[in-house]
């Protein structure tokens, strides 16, 4: 994995934290991704008609590419979005 993918990969799952703070006696801000979601990029997806998009998430163009550690050029783009949606399905984060 490239060093811009590993950045990545650490800011999405710093930016889809599992645990946030909730005050008690307020119904909670916080929502699970939908499994229904529509993934356009490595930080944006659709949901329920509305566009939402990591803060601070600067995936990578497709169309860019990166080098893998066997040498292999691939698309960057493509990468990151493959990205986001493992990071989604395995750690079910909270926006």
């Amino acid at each position: 994995m490239s060093v811009e993918l590993s950045r990545t990969a650490i800011a999405l799952m710093s930016a889809l934290s599992t645990s946030p703070a909730l005050s008690q006696g307020k119904p909670s801000p916080w929502f699970p991704v939908p499994g229904d979601a529509s993934y356009e990029t490595g930080d944006t997806w659709t949901a329920g008609g509305k566009r939402y998009r990591l803060y601070g998430v600067q995936s990578c163009l497709r169309g860019t590419s990166f080098t893998n550690a066997k040498g292999v050029k691939r698309d960057c783009g493509e990468a990151s979005l493959a990205m986001l949606v493992s990071l989604v399905r395995d750690l079910r984060p909270m926006c």
